[in-house]
């Protein structure tokens, strides 16, 4: 007879499982994603989002004239991945 640890472990295990699938299916609809945007793009959003660099930085590194374009520059990256992600569906 299961007990309700036994219940209780069962399910939590399918529920990591089914996290584990979900984290593998978002990661690899950003990879999808990626393909869809220029080189520059990828790099440009990688640096703000996951190196969590901020504007200031980014316009440094990425050699722009000011904050402002760095931030025109995001949007447009950023455009360019909402164009790709809804091409996927």
């Amino acid at each position: 007879m299961r007990t309700e640890l036994d219940i209780y472990e069962k399910y939590l295990t399918d529920y990591e499982e089914a996290e584990i699938d979900g984290n593998q299916y978002t990661i690899k609809r950003v990879l999808n994603v990626f393909k869809k945007v220029t080189n520059k793009c990828k790099l440009l959003l990688t640096a703000i989002f996951y190196d969590e660099k901020n504007i200031e930085t980014v316009t440094k590194e990425f050699g722009y004239t000011n904050k402002h374009n760095a931030q025109n520059q995001k949007f447009k990256c950023l455009e360019q991945a909402r164009k790709g992600a809804q091409n996927l569906n």
